[in-house]
């Protein structure tokens, strides 16, 4: 994979990716989430999405002993003032976790080697959230971590909110080709839930006329050859070096790209980070933001 191919997927990646790497881990086809005697002490949520899923499943916010750094992000958390109610940040780091002395740990498959390791050792209970790049992984993560919290019924009414929103966005936006464009010179091609979402609300995201998958590098011959009605901008970078974030305006186009339709016709806009990087049940918002970015449908 290509540096800006490797950036780009720490992009999409990040909300987890940068808070640091956990032990043995369940993946939903083989995970049993542990008991509620294991479970119901000291909960500590190490990524993002984990956050947001814990926080729209459990009301007893005692029961959560830490949140990630990032759910107080307001770049790219939606649950900034849920957070609110939690008190401590990890980073993902073995010692400060175990300092906690967790009886569950919710985690992402990302993760250092080391802090894996250490953890492994202990025995704490872990959950590994999937990466989602799909509404149906959403809904079975949302799930996993409601058998672990033993908030089974919540999870299903959660999820069954989140496809009642969903479909009443269905084909809601005008049938426009549009690509996402990342300021790392990437965009989303199947197998992203930004894709997924494109053509959910009935637009066309152009990365698939070049048969692009994941979060691909897209260069200067490929825009101009694809020339799409809309471009948005996702106005959020990672340095996967140094795993430093930082958010900032989106970035004017390559002046290479002047003579692209979208350009020309003032159709280059942002997609705020906190949508297009989000794999929990917020997926409602960006479907909710790409309508109002594409127009809907007379």
């Amino acid at each position: 994979m290509s540096t800006s191919g490797v950036r780009a997927t720490l992009l999409a990646l990040l909300s987890c990716l940068l808070s640091a790497g956990l032990g043995f881990a369940m993946s939903t086809d083989q995970a049993t989430a542990p008991t509620r005697e294991a479970t119901t002490d000291v909960i500590v949520s190490t990524c993002l999405p984990a956050d947001e899923t814990l926080l729209a499943l459990l009301e007893d916010r005692d029961r959560i002993a830490a949140l990630s750094i990032f759910a107080s992000d307001e770049e790219i958390s939606h649950v900034t003032q849920e957070a609110a109610s939690v008190s401590r940040r990890v980073r993902g780091r073995a010692e400060e976790i175990l300092a906690l002395e967790p009886s569950l740990v919710l985690t992402f498959p990302f993760a250092a080697v080391e802090t894996r390791t250490l953890l492994s050792r202990t025995g704490v209970p872990l959950v590994d959230l999937p990466y989602a790049s799909s509404v149906e992984q959403i809904a079975s993560n949302v799930r996993l971590v409601g058998r672990a919290v033993d908030r089974r019924e919540r999870a299903d009414e959660l999820v069954a909110e989140m496809h009642r929103a969903l479909a009443e966005l269905a084909g809601a936006a005008r049938d426009r080709r549009v690509l996402v464009y990342n300021r790392s010179g990437t965009t989303y091609g199947a197998d992203t839930l930004v894709d997924e979402m494109v053509r959910w609300v009935g637009a066309q995201n152009v990365a698939r006329e070049r048969s692009l998958v994941g979060h691909a590098t897209i260069g200067i011959p490929a825009l101009l050859e694809l020339d799409p009605d809309v471009v948005l901008v996702v106005d959020y970078d990672a340095d996967g070096a140094s795993r430093e974030v930082g958010g900032r305006a989106p970035p004017a186009l390559d002046p290479a790209l002047r003579s692209l339709r979208a350009v020309e016709a003032g159709d280059v806009q942002s997609l705020s980070a906190r949508n297009a990087l989000t794999s929990s049940h917020h997926v409602v918002a960006l479907a909710s933001e790409l309508v109002e970015r594409l127009g809907r449908r007379p």
